[in-house]
């Protein structure tokens, strides 16, 4: 009896774990990295966290928003402080997520300089790529995430490139049914 109990609260500790390190972003539950960038894994659907069903007809975009003038701009302007917006379209989800990271494009490194998180956002390190996420902090209702960014400096500024992958969901609490993009 005291067995069977154990084994009851055992596996109900295991479905939490899965399911909470799927709403509250990979790189602080997985620790790792699923944008598709080079040196993460090709989104969450790569790895079976969430089945590719193609169920709302996802696609992710990134903005990158000029503070000043509220307009998506192209290039950035050195030590400037932007606003970056992933919005995932996904009509009929009842949540969803992301995960994005920001790298220097002529070698891949980190442009570790996300703040200011938005509602339903966070920053996390990722022990296994050791770079900086912004992911959502909770399965999210709304489809539009945001995020400050730091431009790199004038002694270290050249082209970046952002990775994210969203993913919109059907609330039912499994992986299935889910529908995961890149940007």
């Amino acid at each position: 009896m005291k067995f069977k109990f154990f084994y009851t609260i055992l596996i109900t500790a295991g479905i939490y774990l899965l399911s909470a390190g799927s709403s509250t972003g990979p790189a602080s539950i997985l620790n790792d990295g699923f944008t598709g960038a080079p040196g993460d894994k090709a989104g969450c659907f790569a790895n079976s966290c969430h089945t590719d069903t193609d169920a709302f007809s996802n696609v992710t975009t990134i903005e990158v928003i000029d503070k000043s003038s509220g307009q998506a701009v192209n290039t950035y302007d050195p030590g400037v402080i932007y606003e970056i917006r992933v919005t995932i379209d996904a009509p009929g989800a009842t949540g969803y997520g992301f995960q994005m990271v920001c790298l220097n494009s002529a070698d891949d490194t980190d442009v570790a300089a996300f703040l200011n998180p938005g509602t339903g956002v966070k920053i996390s390190i990722a022990t296994m790529t050791s770079r900086q996420y912004a992911e959502q902090s909770a399965t999210s209702s709304n489809n539009v995430f945001s995020v400050d960014w730091t431009a790199p400096s004038s002694a270290t500024s050249g082209d970046v490139m952002f990775y994210a992958s969203g993913n919109a969901v059907d609330g039912n609490s499994v992986f299935s049914g889910d529908d995961p993009a890149n940007a």
